[in-house]
């Protein structure tokens, strides 16, 4: 069993993609939730809308970037 663990992270890349796919989710899940939260709080007004979901976003993408930046890394070492 750890001879096959050991052989997916190492030759197949599994954790890299495990990464990619988590990074996804959580892109989806952020996005998912301002939407939701632009539709339904209509009581304030849209530049402070924008503002929070600025600020969930934006560390998101900023961890979104640098998890691809290392997978792109990642891959250009072992070619």
């Amino acid at each position: 069993m750890l001879s096959w663990l050991d052989d997916q992270f190492n030759n197949k890349r599994l954790f890299r993609r495990l990464l990619v796919i988590n990074c996804c989710a959580l892109v989806w899940a952020a996005t998912f939730w301002s939407f939701g939260y632009a539709y339904r709080d209509t009581s304030l007004p849209g530049f402070e809308i924008a503002a929070v979901i600025t600020a969930i976003q934006a560390p998101i993408t900023l961890l979104v970037g640098f998890c691809s930046k290392l997978y792109t890394v990642s891959i250009e070492k072992n070619n």
